[in-house]
């Protein structure tokens, strides 16, 4: 029979600290105090990983329409809230991917942008088309772009890789997006571990 803070040896009542039966023989409260350690290192990286945030987004004050919430459990960082823009939302991504710590993450932000930086969707389109013609080498024929409440679909066929992704971060940084649905076919190969349709953003 164990009972706890107790130890036996040979039946016998020992001095000794206790051992939690099939632990290893790890002593009894390691598993505790090693719990508490994790949550004092995931406490620390969250509000590490919230500064950083805070640093990059601008949060207007007063503002209760834009926010974000976090949570570290284990070095997994789950995140969700609503930001202005689709370069906030690229932004926070990239501190989370370059955190020393985080080992994994969850995401579920969304874009609202501000009533001052609103367009209408044929007006986000054209400048689309314009992003995509000035840094790209893809004719203007190879790429189709529709955009509606503010998602931006890409579509159509190029020969490389490097050329789908050129025309994803063209468009990325323009006022009034709400996300990129880049469904773009490279000729070339497809990426190992993902697929040629792929979400830019949610």
């Amino acid at each position: 029979m164990y009972l706890p803070g107790v130890g036996f040896i040979s039946g016998q009542m020992s001095d000794k600290p206790a051992v939690c039966p099939g632990m290893n023989g790890l002593p009894a409260g390691w598993f505790t105090r090693a719990k508490g350690r994790a949550m004092n290192a995931d406490e620390k990286l969250r509000h590490e990983l919230l500064a950083k945030i805070h640093e990059q987004v601008e949060f207007e004050p007063g503002d209760d329409t834009h926010f974000v919430r976090l949570t570290v459990l284990y070095g997994v960082a789950t995140i969700d809230g609503v930001v202005p823009s689709l370069v906030d939302k690229a932004d926070i991504l990239r501190i989370l991917a370059e955190q020393r710590g985080v080992i994994g993450w969850t995401e579920g932000l969304t874009v609202k942008v501000p009533e001052e930086h609103r367009r209408a969707d044929a007006e986000i389109a054209e400048a689309a088309r314009g992003a995509i013609l000035e840094i790209t080498t893809n004719r203007p024929d190879t790429i189709h772009i529709t955009v509606q409440d503010g998602w931006a679909y890409l579509e159509g066929t190029v020969e490389h890789w490097s050329q789908r992704e050129a025309a994803e971060y063209a468009v990325r940084c323009l006022t009034g997006l709400r996300g990129v649905m880049n469904l773009i076919w490279a000729a070339e190969h497809c990426v190992p571990g993902t697929s040629n349709a792929q979400t830019a953003a949610t």
